[in-house]
C-alpha cells in the first residue's frame, strides 16, 4: 500500500475476533497488507496489559502509529469520567498516538476545564472526540459547544467525523460536517443502507452514502479510517483499493 494516509481499524477484522483472534493478531494481519497506521478497540484487548505490552513491542519493531478506540464518554453526569486516566495509562503503555472518546454528559460541567482535564491528557497523545450513534455524544451542536470551551481553556481537542454516524442520529452528514470541519483532524469512513426502516453499516462502496464527494470537502491530508466489518480479506483489500484510487486522483488534480 502507498497511501500514508489510510488507517484500518480492527473492525474491519472483526470475523477474526469473533472467531477466537487475539487483537494482536488482528494487528499482525493488517500490517501484512501493508497498512501501518491502526486503529485499536478497547473492546478487543481480551488479556489488556499482556496485549498491551505485546502491541507495543510489535510498534518498535515496525514503523506502526496507532489509534486507541475508547468506547466511552469524557462526562458522565457533568463530571469527569474517572476511568480517563486508565484509558490514557494504557494508551501510553503500548504507544498510542491518538485517543478517541465521546463527549458524553458536558451539559452542566462546572469545573476547570483546563486543570482538570489538561492535567489528564499526555503531550504526546492526541485527544479526538467522535460523533456516536446516540443523542447524546452524536449532536453536532453539542460537539462544538464542547470543543469551543476545550479551546477556550486552551486544550488541544480536535473532532474524528464519522461519516457513516450522522444518518443514525437523523443529522445531514453534509451540513453536519460543515459545521465540524474547523475542528476536524481526522475521519472514519463507512457507508450505510436502509433496508426494512432499519440503518445498516456496509462497506464504502456498497451504500447510499457519496463518500468521494463528501472527502473533497475536507484537507486532503486528513488521515482516513476504514472502520466497518468485512467479510474477507479479499474484500478489504478491494475496498483500501478503492480508497487509495481516490486519492490518489485528488493528488492529482
Amino acid at each position: 500500500m502507498q497511501n500514508n494516509q489510510i488507517v484500518a481499524n480492527t473492525l474491519l477484522l472483526q470475523h477474526q475476533h469473533n472467531a477466537g483472534k487475539t487483537q494482536i493478531e488482528l494487528v499482525k494481519q493488517l500490517t501484512k497488507l501493508g497498512i501501518w497506521n491502526i486503529e485499536v478497540r478497547r473492546e478487543y484487548f481480551s488479556d489488556d496489559l499482556r496485549e498491551m505490552e505485546a502491541l507495543n513491542c510489535a510498534k518498535l519493531g515496525k514503523r506502526l502509529t496507532l489509534f486507541y478506540s475508547v468506547p466511552d464518554v469524557i462526562f458522565k453526569s457533568g463530571q469527569i469520567n474517572p476511568k480517563l486516566l486508565q484509558y490514557f495509562a494504557e494508551a501510553s503503555l503500548f504507544g498510542a498516538s491518538y485517543v478517541k472518546l465521546n463527549v458524553g454528559e458536558f451539559d452542566g460541567y462546572q469545573g476547570n476545564l483546563g486543570q482538570e482535564l489538561g492535567t489528564i491528557v499526555p503531550k504526546s497523545i492526541q485527544l479526538n472526540v467522535e460523533n456516536d450513534q446516540t443523542k447524546l455524544s452524536g449532536s453536532a451542536e453539542k460537539i462544538v459547544i464542547f470543543i469551543g470551551a476545550a479551546k477556550k481553556a486552551d486544550l488541544n481537542i480536535g473532532f474524528v467525523n464519522d461519516l457513516g454516524n450522522w444518518i443514525f442520529t437523523k443529522q445531514d452528514t453534509v451540513s453536519s460536517s460543515k459545521i465540524l470541519l474547523p475542528y476536524t483532524r481526522y475521519i472514519h469512513l463507512k457507508n450505510y443502507t436502509i433496508e426494512n426502516q432499519q440503518t445498516k453499516t456496509v462497506p464504502i462502496d456498497d451504500g447510499k452514502l457519496d463518500w468521494k464527494k463528501l472527502l473533497d470537502n475536507f484537507d486532503g491530508t486528513l488521515p482516513i479510517a476504514l472502520e466497518y466489518p468485512v467479510d474477507s480479506i479479499e474484500n478489504l483489500k478491494k475496498d483500501i483499493k478503492s480508497l487509495e484510487e481516490y486519492l490518489e486522483k485528488r493528488r492529482l488534480r
